[in-house]
């Protein structure tokens, strides 16, 4: 081999070394995206059940009112 040829062997495993990591980089980052996907459709789901739980109390406390202003009615 000639120093040439060594040469030009270091530089394409160098480059072969980076385009590993890079690649595993890309593949972990995939893999987050994926995680950061599912907490956030966990999130939606939540902030759903949340806002169907604020309209069933709005529901509740607006037949309160009306049970109360009609005992309060007929009581007096």
């Amino acid at each position: 081999m000639h120093d040439s040829d060594i040469k030009q062997y270091e530089i394409d495993t160098l480059k072969l070394t980076e385009i590993k990591q890079v690649t595993k980089m890309i593949i972990n980052n995939k893999e987050k995206i994926h995680e950061y996907t599912i907490i956030k459709e966990s999130i939606k789901a939540i902030a759903n059940n949340v806002q169907e739980n604020i309209s069933k109390i709005d529901d509740t406390l607006k037949t309160v009112e009306k049970n109360y202003n009609y005992n309060y009615n007929h009581l007096k």
